[in-house]
């Protein structure tokens, strides 16, 4: 491949690392949000809306939005600047290029603010279910659409459907994968996701047999939606049969890659072993053995429109789905008290004064999130980090459990196993935590381990016989 026609590929390869690095910015600093909540709070005011800083949360006349890493708006950032590279990779990086890459900067600001006060309203509206985090992301793409004409430029070469298809396939990516960016095994499934996404190249079907592989996708992202298994969607949409490369040199890494997309498999110690040769061989492949498609493109509107519709469908289904699921309330034999956030304070009979224990239903329309994501998502990112089995901020010890509707108590990996087939019960999703001046690391494990198996057995007397719970 001469460099010319190499050109495009090691531009992708650029862009993918940048959105990679703005990704990981997005989730460990937050120099935006001061200049981003105060235009939020002032244009509330504006319309007559109540509206203060409380620190880790925004206040909206009656509502507590929590303030986290992704209000800042590096995550829509992430996808301008996506956006504005792929459309560029095959003109010239001129004086053009970089004005308009600069003005993603305060077009990413612009759209965050219009995201979170669109996200305030839907809060307002469906009070108090919560959105899933992939939609806030999404909804700021959708806030960055009308602002696109000034980012890129398409190729006339290229069908208007096609390079149109190509961005909103990027950007459903993206936004799917930032939530699991800080997640157990974030980096394996970032790294994973990205590689994959660099196989744009569009080879629509053109047979009966491949005509029913495109059907049979389709079918697939029902089964997803129908089944809450919002973790398959990623590769569920990196396998869309318009870019699949059926050569076996192509097809071996994709076989490898793929697991790496789903948490479950990324979060496995011995996941990098699978997943890094397999990104290797890709990068070698597209910078040295790869050619150019020289096949006519298939420019059907209608395939375009179908395709473009099923890659905002997962956030669709996040819409249809996001009232509360029927989960289970706290058993019989135990204080509860409903907060106003959809969550219930638990206490037992033996549990101690200082120990703090919150049962959260399942209210995203999909499987639970770790215990840092939740502490993220709910406006405590400061100095959070893993100290063996708990989690700390520096003033509190946290730990998490989760507990399905037959009394099995889990950890975070187990609960995945045990909920990974279709139509499984998300359970509640246990956390506790205590003030790190009235015990230490140890003590604190050994009580919310007692009073997560007290509540585990509440429940099994609840819901009937049942085998005893695994262990966390």
């Amino acid at each position: 491949m001469d460099s010319i026609a190499r050109k495009p590929v090691i531009a992708t390869l650029l862009a993918l690392g940048a959105i990679f690095g703005i990704l990981y910015a997005g989730n460990t600093v937050d120099f935006l949000s001061g200049v981003t909540k105060p235009a939020v709070i002032l244009i509330l005011k504006s319309f007559g809306v109540h509206a203060s800083d409380s620190g880790t949360h925004l206040n909206a006349g009656s509502l507590e939005v929590p303030w986290t890493g992704d209000c800042a708006g590096l995550n829509i950032l992430a996808i301008l600047v996506a956006v504005t590279l792929w459309a560029n990779r095959r003109g010239p990086f001129g004086a053009g290029f970089w004005a308009r890459l600069l003005m993603a900067f305060p077009i990413a600001y612009v759209a965050n603010i219009a995201r979170i006060l669109s996200l305030i309203g839907l809060r307002r509206l469906l009070y108090p279910a919560v959105e899933d985090p992939s939609l806030h992301y999404f909804i700021g793409f959708l806030w960055v659409l009308p602002f696109l004409a000034v980012l890129i430029r398409r190729p006339s070469a290229v069908p208007a459907g096609l390079f149109w298809l190509e961005i909103l396939r990027i950007a459903s990516v993206l936004s799917l994968l930032a939530p699991f960016v800080p997640a157990p095994g974030g980096v394996i499934v970032t790294a994973s996701s990205l590689v994959l996404l660099a196989r744009h190249k569009w080879a629509s079907p053109r047979n009966l047999p491949a005509a029913g592989v495109f059907c049979g996708w389709l079918a697939a992202g029902l089964f997803i939606a129908g089944s809450r298994m919002g973790s398959l969607w990623i590769p569920w949409l990196l396998v869309c049969p318009g870019y699949m490369d059926w050569r076996l040199l192509r097809l071996a890494p994709m076989l490898l890659l793929l697991p790496g997309t789903v948490p479950l498999f990324a979060m496995k110690p011995w996941a990098a072993w699978v997943v890094i040769p397999a990104v290797c061989w890709e990068i070698f492949f597209v910078l040295f053995r790869d050619t150019p498609d020289d096949r006519p493109l298939e420019k059907s509107p209608l395939l375009f429109f179908v395709a473009g519709f099923f890659h905002i469908f997962p956030f669709v289904t996040s819409v249809a789905t996001i009232a509360p699921l029927a989960g289970f309330p706290p058993p019989p034999g135990v204080m509860r008290v409903k907060e106003p956030h959809g969550y219930y304070s638990v206490r037992t009979l033996r549990q101690p004064p200082g120990l703090l224990c919150l049962w959260f239903e399942p209210s995203e329309g999909g499987r639970h999130h770790t215990l840092e994501v939740c502490l993220q998502y709910r406006g405590i990112r400061d100095g959070v980090r893993r100290a063996g089995d708990v989690v700390t901020d520096g003033s509190f010890w946290y730990a998490e459990f989760f507990l399905l509707p037959n009394g099995d108590l889990c950890n975070y990996h187990d609960y995945l196993a045990k909920t990974f087939l279709p139509f499984s019960a998300n359970g509640a999703h246990l956390i506790f935590m205590a003030s790190k001046d009235t015990m230490d690391a140890a003590g604190f494990l050994r009580l919310s381990r007692e009073n997560a198996g007290i509540l585990a057995g509440l429940l099994r007397e609840a819901s009937g016989p049942h085998t005893h719970p695994a262990n966390p």
